[in-house]
């Protein structure tokens, strides 16, 4: 395993991992989901 990867969550059967960069950018991607409900674009 890298020394670069992150565990994430440990499942039943598996492990998740992800990187710093992975981690980045899902903090960005849900700040602007956030953002766009709290603007109230709400997507159905």
């Amino acid at each position: 395993m890298p020394n670069h990867w992150l565990r994430k969550q440990t499942l039943s059967n598996a492990e998740r991992y992800i990187t710093e960069e992975l981690k980045i950018l899902e903090t960005k991607i849900l700040g602007a989901e956030e953002k766009n409900f709290r603007a109230g674009n709400h997507a159905i």
